[in-house]
């Protein structure tokens, strides 16, 4: 499994297939592929529930933690006829050029101010009435750290003063509400999670 499947983020993806339009694809989207584990396992995850799907993973050629070779062997490992492909790429292009609605999206790529703040404004006129979208690395204790640079070494992580501008932190933007927030957890080290879900237009 990948981050927090076996919990909050395999609990919300569930939770999303719920609420899906049954005559369409189940549309997962994950800026920021790493390895792929995440990946595999929602792509696992939806197999299982028996529905139609399409899981596509984006992350930029070349970048410091993707492992296209390893992305790739993951979503291979499993007997699935997966639908998915990988997009080596920057977020904001592929979200440009994206037309289909999306059910979930991960946002787990740059997590300085601006791109974090960037990729849920690009996602926002997609993601379906109903649909979730997940921010990594929220919690309060990663926030600035300077041992954890990104986008090239030039920012800090920054991705809860960018939910927070949003007004998704506090359920004050329109159309959206929070759905759940796991903090850090010190014993198995896993990181924060923000989970918001599209209410209205």
């Amino acid at each position: 499994w990948g981050l927090r499947m076996d919990g909050d983020v395999r609990e919300a993806a569930l939770e999303a297939t719920g609420t899906s339009h049954s005559d369409a694809s189940f549309h997962y989207v994950e800026i920021g592929v790493a390895s792929g584990a995440t990946l595999a396992a929602m792509a696992l995850l939806l197999e299982g529930c028996g529905i139609r799907y399409r899981c596509d993973g984006v992350d930029i050629a070349n970048g410091w933690s993707y492992d296209k070779e390893e992305a790739k062997r993951r979503m291979w490992a499993n007997p699935f006829p997966y639908h998915w492909q990988l997009w080596d790429c920057g977020s904001f292009i592929f979200l440009k050029r994206y037309v289909d609605a999306i059910d979930f999206l991960l946002i787990d790529g740059c997590h300085c101010f601006e791109c974090c703040f960037r990729d849920f404004v690009m996602a926002e006129p997609l993601i379906r009435v109903g649909g979730m979208v997940a921010f990594h690395d929220v919690d309060v204790e990663n926030q600035c750290k300077s041992e954890e640079l990104q986008h090239w070494g030039e920012k800090l992580i920054e991705v809860r003063r960018a939910v927070q501008e949003l007004g998704l932190l506090d359920g004050s933007r329109p159309g959206w509400e929070v759905w759940k927030e796991t903090g850090y957890n010190w014993q198995t080290a896993a990181r924060g999670m923000l989970f918001v879900r599209k209410v209205s237009e």
